[in-house]
């Protein structure tokens, strides 16, 4: 679509806001359910992104595998899988937050501000993830950086119950 194509569009679809009552809260109201999903998904891709890293390299593993690092790397990829299929399943940008007329701007902070927080971690947990499976796993503080990761995961969890309450409107 051309520059002036798109100030024509624009200028339509500024003349049906004008023309049809309600038509500019409907259209903001979808812009605020697609900003919605393309969160979601970002931070889906994110750990889609990191958990195939991770499973790569364990494939890479030669020889044992300490029992207690196992356990950890069992957690990991737990968590992953829960906290992908838990923002996958979530309302997608259709809860009754979404569908308000009016939405309280400082409640709109706190989910924009949750949006940034899942965004920031779960790039973290990818960068965090690939940076260990590219060393194959080898180093003292394996172990420790493992914890880092499941802490990482669990700050993730929490971000997403928290975002989950304030647009379910259990929280002001």
């Amino acid at each position: 679509m051309s520059e002036e194509s798109g100030k024509k569009e624009l200028g339509l679809l500024e003349k049906i806001m004008l023309f049809v009552p309600g038509f500019k809260g409907y259209k903001e109201k979808e812009l605020r359910r697609e900003m919605d999903r393309l969160v979601r998904e970002a931070v889906v891709r994110n750990l889609d992104e990191a958990e195939q890293v991770f499973r790569s390299a364990l494939t890479t593993l030669s020889g044992p595998v300490p029992e207690d690092v196992m356990t950890l790397i069992d957690i990991i990829i737990y968590r992953i899988q829960r906290l992908k299929d838990s923002i996958r399943v979530a309302d997608s940008g259709y809860s009754g937050f979404f569908d308000l007329v009016k939405v309280r701007e400082e409640l709109l902070d706190k989910v924009l501000s949750k949006d940034a927080k899942l965004l920031e971690v779960s790039k973290k947990v990818s960068k965090d993830i690939k940076d260990l499976s590219n060393k194959g796993f080898i180093g003292i503080d394996t172990r420790n950086r493992l914890l880092m990761i499941i802490e990482a995961l669990k700050v993730l969890e929490e971000e997403f119950r928290e975002r989950i309450k304030i647009l379910s409107g259990l929280e002001d």
